[in-house]
């Protein structure tokens, strides 16, 4: 059993983040910032993984192999059939050499390298990225390297510096700022796809495995981080500059949410609908942008979307989704799927290798 118990507060915030994008991405104007989602995933993602690692670390139980056993199970399965799913909706609706593009960014995004494919064709906020079916998977490609090294850092702060292991992670997180607010002028589009100046939002969730707020002050911090965020995706617009400094107004109120969610207030603000949506955030973020972009293709039409298109794509987005987290998702997430069973883990492989042949070809 695990030592760390599902939070409904975290998914709270995960139900949070991914409305917010989903909502960004079928153009609801009066939601300019709601990319930042990725941005509240980012300080999750540190903050649940370094309390794994750290934990585990200090009772002698932690294993290179396990954990990434595990991070397999969670992600590829998913992943692995959006990707498959995207290469035959774009077989049928786009144009040879949009497809031909389509599949060298599959190929990449299996290999958790396709946001150094989007830092060198463009911007995320360009107007080709209406015709990028995979451009959401940049995010899970930083992610993917946080979570290969970021234990085997971890590992070795833990053994050579001790005590000092959280000015290991407040280093990370400064050099990564610093380098993040240096690169933007420099080059805007690598300091938003790659995963260095990405770091910052890594580590500041990563640093509240070492922080206890007082109880006295909770419900203030959780509704002050609800605030941040909310401020965040309404007035911030992609005309800002960042990642860099104004990224810690999104980053400081996830982490101020995550560190006094255990409070009166953070357990009131677990809405039901909400934390749902937390659970399956992932199935729903991998599911929700392939239909907007296979709809503009269909529709020639790269103009802001009107609302019955707004909700129609969303209603998709959120069928999709469903339909992935239930089929493929949970069930190939548990141990129990794969053990003694050579006949799912054949089919799952022949999943990957369609999906590879497909990119391939």
């Amino acid at each position: 059993m695990s030592r760390h118990p599902q939070r409904n507060d975290i998914q709270l915030l995960r139900g949070l983040a991914v409305i917010a994008v989903m909502l960004f991405h079928v153009d609801f104007w009066w939601i300019p910032g709601g990319f930042l989602g990725v941005d509240i995933f980012f300080v999750i993602s540190g903050f649940v993984i370094t309390r794994k690692i750290m934990s585990e670390l200090e009772v002698g139980s932690f294993t290179l192999g396990e954990f990434y056993l595990k991070r397999i199970r969670r992600i590829l399965p998913a992943a692995g059939a959006t990707i498959l799913a995207v290469l035959i909706a774009g077989a049928a609706l786009m144009p040879t050499e949009d497809f031909r593009a389509l599949g060298v960014h599959a190929i990449h995004a299996q290999s958790w390298l396709i946001n150094f494919v989007f830092w060198q064709e463009a911007g995320y906020f360009d107007a080709d990225s209406h015709q990028k079916p995979l451009l959401h998977l940049w995010s899970l490609s930083v992610e993917e390297q946080f979570y290969i090294v970021w234990p085997v850092l971890m590992m070795a702060a833990f053994r050579w510096a001790g005590r000092y292991t959280r000015g290991v992670i407040i280093l990370v997180g400064l050099a990564s700022l610093a380098a993040a607010e240096l690169m933007r002028g420099a080059d805007p589009a690598q300091a938003f796809f790659l995963t260095p100046y990405r770091a910052f939002q890594f580590a500041a969730g990563a640093i509240l495995y070492f922080i206890t707020v007082p109880g006295t002050l909770r419900d203030f911090g959780f509704a002050l981080g609800i605030l941040l965020m909310g401020f965040s995706v309404v007035l911030l617009t992609a005309g800002h500059p960042m990642p860099g400094l104004l990224s810690l107004l999104p980053v400081a109120g996830a982490m101020a949410c995550i560190a006094c969610g255990d409070s009166p207030a953070g357990r009131l603000a677990t809405i039901p609908p909400l934390k749902y949506a937390g659970d399956i955030s992932y199935s729903l973020y991998l599911a929700h942008w392939p239909p907007v972009v296979f709809w503009r293709i269909w529709a020639i039409n790269n103009d802001a979307l009107k609302l019955p298109e707004q909700l129609s794509l969303l209603g998709a987005g959120v069928a999709l989704g469903l339909a992935l987290h239930y089929l493929v998702e949970k069930p190939m997430r548990r141990e129990a799927f794969w053990r003694g069973r050579p006949l799912r883990a054949a089919a799952a492989a022949g999943a990957g290798a369609g999906a590879g042949a497909g990119a391939v070809a």
